[in-house]
Formats: C-alpha cells, sequence, structure tokens
C-alpha cells in the first residue's frame, strides 16, 4: 500500500495523470496531492553511474550508451562536478 509522503497515511487515493503521464495522487488525511518518486531515484542512480564510469575512464559516447543519457547531459553533469572530475593516477 502507498504511503503519504508528508504525514505517512496510508488513506491515498490516484487522482489522474501529469502531463508527462505520471501518476498523481492525493492524500485524503492531510490534502497533498503529489507523485511517485521513482523517477528520481532512477535519476540519481544514472548520475552515479556516470560519476563511477568517468573515474573508470570510459569514454563519453560509452558512458551515453550504457547509461542511456544523452552525451551533452554526460558533459554537463561532469562540468557541474569537479570532483568527479579528478581521477587520480
Amino acid at each position: 500500500m502507498l504511503r503519504c509522503k508528508k504525514c505517512s497515511s496510508t488513506n491515498v487515493k490516484k487522482n489522474g495523470l501529469t502531463a508527462a503521464g505520471r501518476q498523481k495522487y492525493h492524500c485524503k488525511t492531510c490534502g497533498i496531492h503529489t507523485t511517485t518518486d521513482a523517477a528520481a531515484r532512477e535519476r540519481a542512480a544514472k548520475e552515479a553511474l556516470v560519476d563511477k564510469l568517468h573515474l573508470e575512464r570510459v569514454s563519453q559516447r560509452g558512458m551515453a550508451r550504457l547509461t542511456g543519457m544523452s552525451r551533452s547531459t554526460i558533459i554537463k553533469r561532469l562540468k557541474k562536478r569537479p570532483s568527479a572530475r579528478l581521477v587520480q593516477r
């Protein structure tokens, strides 16, 4: 059973879809409208994988193939994280 992120109640009902097609939920106890955070967890896992692959000196195109992210997104990610760019030799 799905629990509310705010009050941990199980009194949560489906409430339509977002513009992107993800399911929305409404908590009848506290009144909050929300979606599941599965997409955020998946994105964080891909970003962690990009960091690991960069430390292993995998090419940007190789990272794009393995993660399914675009090469420009990977480049932006690597520029934002200066600690990931430092490769220990």
